[in-house]
């Protein structure tokens, strides 16, 4: 006979055993353990008083009569990983040696790993140590490897726990000014200098290792061991665990800890610190150490400035090449070189376009504001980041009165889903209406009083077009107070079942309720400027009261089969508690008994499946079997993720007697497991409206200005975040800015040609309109300059920072706003009693949150694309431009363009066409027609100019002409910000799906200099072109004869496709235009005709737009690449391809465009050529020249020929000599 005293297990007086869950059950078993026999509790107190014992002589007396510590060998272990300060006073070769044989022991793999060296001792607690004095140029050397202890000392301090452990990594290093490096920003510093030499993501390996202590616990987690348990009760074999393709025993754990090391290029591998345990609990503190580890090796080997900031290398030149030569060939060497240098001259340089535009980047830089993180206030330690104010709570909860049955606003929510899963989950039935009643009406509908609320659930997930569609009804009639009564009653048992915690609710508090409208309830058609009101009666109160007034479970009517049905029809299931597990109902399963086998689990009847026998009442025959769906809660995706991963649900066949029946009904319970969702960005909504107000006079459409605010972190999809409209607001803001400017520099001119008589230096004139220019490149890049736009987010009018939404929503975190707890009325045992909870109240609005600077610059660029495109009217963006704090002198209405222009223009067409009009005769001007419609000289592209002297200064080439070029060059800037709006806007709209990156990679397949020289062959501007050069016109000529050549084969081969009926025929012979020369002569022309034309129809964009929609537009669809089509170039082919074989391309990998000037004789003109020179390892690979026109072919030249010379012909091999790269 078995002893009943020692099986016997405590049961909670709570549970009831026939209705308990198999989850709850193993649950059970894991937290309730058998009571200790009398042995087992005398061999406890026996080891306690041994360890009593132990603690009282730990303390001895030495023969010096000093009193020494005796110490465990586990603190022993602990303690011998530092080098103590004590040690400080031994010799300089005992130093050496017990350093060596510590990193020897703790196996550290890399002689450049900075060695361990703790703070002194705060002088405060005690005496400086004098060796610490004398020793201040002590070096010690660990694997041939100097390490200077002062320098350690002093450059940087560190402040080490008490003790390491692999839990809490509390180690810091501080620099000299102050930047302070830490186990959380280690990685964000190891990344920026990856980044820096041209690694995106750096080798990154996990190892397992074995604890030094011992085992206690098992190391297996909680929920493998509730898998295996389960296994067993179910008569299944185990669940496998498989590290490396291997199989693990579950029942002898070893590899419970991890370590981490990361590759650094050219320096080597960095381990991980290793605790006193033997390594760290998880992946996460691994690498975090590793990374720390990393970083101070960069800082100690001077790769990282005083702010950790990556230090940028030198390039290789072949200045600093050693050539190895004889001693006999050294003089013929030499001459040799004299005589190459005397005919030509290679600039150590880029080429001279290349060399200005580094000049003008340091004269923008130096007139940029200094970045906003970089503030005492906002630093935060970290390079680019700030820490900021953030908006966690809107005010319209704070501004809210308290709910009265006269001051009530209704809003109705119905869940909607993409198609097809709408349809197959009959949610307009299964998912009820709900409505959300508040004490102030909501300030985020549209002019339909309609707005959807998109939802986001889950992360990494399909997106099936979560939203809550939110009707506005206004106000309502006056309620009962004993019906906003059960409204709180009922809005609190849902949020108790929702969230499974004792929510309590008081009207003196809280602003807003929950109630169910009526199965039948429909919106009707709502028009515009009218609400449909919410009467009282289309609550359901029937419900209500039932809810609020019955029990929270009661009984299956089993007796009565008809209301048993009618019970199962809406029904969730649940046990005889109320924060217990709850499931949906699917069906009533006749065909199923007691006795049937488990349609689930094999080898198992339906009856032996549970793990606790039921003492049923009735008969097998007479047992009906449910077959359930266990209910995903809040924090699980709710509903959405029961939709999108069906086989993952988890069903359960049991018998209805051992069964409960909840209060609220499933098709109110399924809608309302997505309220957290719902709160979360309904407050997001309020946030950016309060901005929408404050700011911008609520121009933005709520939607769009949320997603403005809404960080990719935050949110991934790229349409509910700000990337697709900060890609699209940088266009818009180079626009209004090259515009701006363009009128500006138009007024200077005016002023200065009224001068022109007096003056008659044509000199000076174009030296001013030189000076203008360039004044137009400097303002424009500094304003639009992400540092400009950095500090415009964070002025004090502004505070664009705290309206940023950084943070994502933690749905087990969430808590209703003014709801508090009463424990006392739960029935949950006391270790799921969380009383340190608090009551989230709106007062509590304002927290911190970190934001990067490249963040704020990219949301008022997406601010300004949501201003856009919620009218497609420059007046509100001209508004929100200046409320953002943009500085757009003279131009606040787009009518005020008008205003801008010289009078003398407008003026001058009209007299022009009035003195024609007198002059000539009526056969004059029938024949002025009939040879306009031949061959109208004034007309170009369909668009027929007003002042012909614009044609002449687009279409003629003379650069001899006095302030032509300078013309030419505003027209073409105008014209490029004017071209890219027309074309961002078209792919803004054409792919609403992509994101950001695609969009820019069509972008400029859509405005290179190649596209833009086929389009004004196809165009034929080519050949109105005039007063050039004989070389001039031939080179014309021969890119004119090569493009359509280029253009009829690819035009073959396509048809040739279509007839053959492949399936990828449409992109057959696309941008043939790729390997054709091209001048500026053959597409500057275009952007120049968009500006001149924009000028000369006064600034009315009908034209330009007309003839981007008619004649540009169709040659993009015809003949560029659809999204995600693009072939990759070449560079980018070899860079990718060298950094996965682990060589970091950034310092080893040399593309450079020179310069060379051929030295002719006296009398003759040096000439000038440009050539590409691509360097591996300080190798020259290749070198070709530049033909005229064709340096973007001699790119994919040299880049394609480097890649077959290191890949297929064992270049890499032969000269790469990095320490971690992959060979073959």
């Amino acid at each position: 006979m078995v002893d009943s005293s020692k099986t016997k297990r405590d049961i909670p007086p709570h549970l009831i055993l026939k209705s308990i869950s198999p989850r709850k059950q193993r649950s059970l078993d894991k937290t309730i353990t058998p009571t200790t026999s009398p042995k087992k509790r005398k061999r406890l107190e026996e080891k306690k008083k041994n360890k009593e014992k132990k603690s009282s002589s730990s303390e001895l007396v030495t023969s010096a009569g000093k009193t020494e510590n005796l110490e465990s060998p586990r603190k022993k272990r602990k303690k011998d990983k530092f080098l103590d300060v004590s040690e400080l006073e031994k010799d300089e070769e005992e130093i050496v040696e017990d350093i060596k044989k510590k990193r020897k022991s703790s196996n550290k793999a890399l002689p450049t790993t900075a060695t361990r060296i703790p703070t002194p001792l705060s002088p405060k607690k005690h005496k400086k140590s004098s060796a610490s004095k004398n020793n201040k140029n002590l070096t010690i050397e660990v694997d041939s490897e100097p390490l200077d202890i002062s320098t350690q000392l002093t450059s940087s301090s560190m402040s080490l726990p008490s003790s390491t452990s692999s839990t809490t990594p509390t180690e810091t290093l501080t620099t000299k000014n102050g930047t302070t490096l830490t186990y959380q920003n280690a990685g964000i510093i190891l990344t920026s200098w990856g980044q820096s030499i041209g690694q995106q993501a750096l080798e990154i390996v996990y190892r397992n290792v074995l604890s030094l202590e011992p085992q206690v616990d098992s190391p297996i987690s909680n929920r493998l061991q509730a898998r295996i348990k389960a296994a067993e009760l179910e008569g299944r074999s185990p669940p496998k665990i498989l590290e490396k393709g291997k199989e693990i025993d579950i029942h002898n754990p070893q590899d419970t800890l991890r370590e981490c090391s990361i590759t650094l290029p050219e320096i080597g591998i960095v381990n991980s610190f290793k605790p006193s345990e033997g390594g760290w609990k998880n992946k996460k503190l691994a690498k975090q150490s590793a990374s720390f580890e990393s970083v101070k090796t960069l800082y100690g080997l001077g790769k990282l400035d005083e702010d950790l900031k990556p230090i940028s290398p030198k390039s290789p030149s072949l200045a600093t090449t050693k050539v190895e030569t004889s001693d006999d060939n050294d003089n013929d060497i030499l001459e040799e070189i004299d005589q190459k240098v005397a005919k030509e001259v290679r600039l150590s340089t880029k080429s001279r376009s290349t060399k200005q535009w580094d000049e003008q980047k340091a004269l923008i830089k130096s007139k940029l504001p200094p970045s906003p993180s970089e503030s005492m206030v906002t630093t935060n330690g970290q390079s680019g980041v700030g820490k900021y104010k953030y908006l966690k709570s809107p005010s319209f909860w704070l501004d809210s009165p308290l709910l009265e049955p006269d001051q009530l606003y209704a809003s109705s929510l119905e869940l909607l889903i993409d198609a097809p899963y709408y349809e197959n989950y009959n949610i307009q039935k299964s998912c009820r209406k709900l409505c959300l009643i508040t004490s102030q009406p909501l300030n985020i509908f549209d002019e339909n009083g309609m707005i959807e609320l998109d939802l986001t659930v889950g992360d990494q997930q399909p997106d099936i077009g979560t939203k809550f569609r939110m009707i506005d009804h206004g106000k309502m009639k006056t309620w009962e107070q004993n019906n906003l009564e059960k409204a709180l009653k009922f809005t609190e048992r849902l949020l108790r079942a929702q969230l499974q915690k004792p929510f309590k609710g008081n009207l003196a508090e809280i602003k807003w309720l929950i109630v169910p409208l009526k199965p039948d309830f429909e919106h009707g058609n709502t028009k515009i400027g009218k609400k449909k009101k919410l009467q009282r009666k289309d609550i359901s109160w029937d419900e209500i009261d039932k809810i609020v007034e019955g029990p929270i479970f009661s009984p299956f009517d089993v007796d009565n089969v008809e209301n048993m049905k009618k019970q199962c029809e809406d029904g969730i299931t649940t046990s005889s508690a109320e924060f217990s597990e709850r499931r949906y109902i699917k069906s009533i399963r006749s065909d199923l008994k007691l006795s049937s086998p488990h349609p689930i689990i094999p080898n198992k009847t339906i009856l032996g499946s549970l793990i606790l026998q039921p003492e049923l009442q009735y008969e097998e025959e007479d047992q009906i079997i449910l077959e359930l769906e266990t209910i995903k809660s809040s924090k699980h995706g709710g509903i959405i993720n029961s939709i999108l991963f069906p086989l993952k649900n988890e069903l359960n066949y049991l018998p209805i007697e051992i069964l409960k029946l909840h209060c609220i009904p499933s098709s109110i319970y399924k809608p309302s497991t997505l309220l957290p969702y719902f709160f979360h960005q309904l407050d997001n909504l309020l946030i950016s409206q309060e901005l929408n107000n404050q700011c911008f006079s609520g121009l933005v459409k709520p939607k769009l200005l949320l997603n403005s605010l809404t960080t990719p972190s935050t949110n991934f999809y790229p349409n509910k975040n700000y990337e697709r409209l900060e890609f699209l607001g940088d266009t818009i803001l180079k626009f209004i800015i090259t515009l701006q400017s363009y009128l500006f520099i138009l007024n200077h001119d005016q002023y200065r040609n009224d001068d022109k008589n007096k003056q008659n230096d044509t000199v000076k004139i174009d030296e001013d309109n030189k000076k203008q220019l360039e004044e137009f490149f400097l303002n424009r890049h500094i304003i639009t300059s992400n540092r400009s736009l950095q500090n415009y987010s964070v002025s004090d009018n502004l505070q664009l920072n705290k309206f940023i939404r950084s943070k994502r929503l933690k749905v087990k975190d969430w808590l209703p706003k003014d709801w508090d707890f009463d424990w006392n009325s739960s029935d949950l045992p006391a270790n799921r009693q969380n009383h340190k909870l608090q009551k989230l109240s709106s007062d509590d609005m304002e927290s911190q949150h970190d934001l990067g600077d490249k963040v704020l610059a990219d949301v008022l660029e997406a601010i300004i694309g949501a201003s856009y495109l919620t009218s497609r009217d420059f007046d509100d963006v001209l508004i929100v431009t200046h409320a953002l704090g943009i500085p757009i002198k003279g131009l606040y209405k787009w009518s005020d363009i008008k205003y801008v222009i010289p009078p003398s223009i407008s003026q001058q067409n009209k007299t022009t066409i009035t003195t024609t009009s007198k002059t000539t005769n009526p056969e004059e001007k029938y024949m002025k027609f009939f040879k306009s419609k031949l061959n109208n000289e004034n007309s170009i592209l369909g668009y027929e100019f007003k002042n012909k002297s614009r044609i002449d200064q687009i279409l003629s080439l003379d650069m001899n002409s006095p302030g032509r070029k300078n013309t030419f060059d505003k027209y073409r800037l105008l014209g490029n910000a004017i071209l890219d709006y027309y074309i961002v806007e078209n792919l803004f709209d054409k792919y609403p799906d992509e994101g950001p990156a695609s969009l820019h990679n069509l972008k400029v397949s859509r405005t290179t200099e190649g596209v833009r020289s086929a389009l004004c062959t196809e165009l034929g501007l080519l050949d109105l072109l005039r007063d050039a050069t004989d070389e001039t016109r031939l080179q014309i000529t021969k890119i004119r004869k090569a493009a359509k050549t280029a253009k009829a084969r690819a035009d073959q081969l396509r048809s040739k496709a279509i007839k053959e009926k492949k399936e990828d025929a449409k992109e057959v012979g696309l941008e043939w235009w790729t390997d054709i020369a091209t001048s500026h002569s053959t597409s500057d022309p275009l952007e120049a005709l968009i500006g001149a034309i924009t000028h000369d129809s006064e600034f009315s964009f009908e034209p330009t737009r007309k003839i981007f929609h008619e004649r540009i537009l169709p040659f993009y669809v015809t003949y560029c690449f659809p999204p995600k089509k693009q072939p990759n170039h070449p560079k980018d082919e070899l860079i990718k391809w060298l950094q996965s074989k682990g060589c970091s391309t950034n310092i080893h990998l040399s593309i450079e465009r020179k310069l060379i000037i051929q030295k002719l004789s006296a009398s003759r003109k040096n000439e000038e050529e440009e050539e590409i020179v691509v360097r591996f390892h300080g190798t020259e690979i290749t070198k070709e020249k530049i033909e005229f026109g064709s340096g973007g072919k001699t790119l994919r030249k040299v880049c394609q020929f480097t890649l077959s010379f290191l890949k297929d012909q064992g270049g890499l091999e032969k000269l790469c000599n990095c320490k971690n790269a992959k060979k073959g």
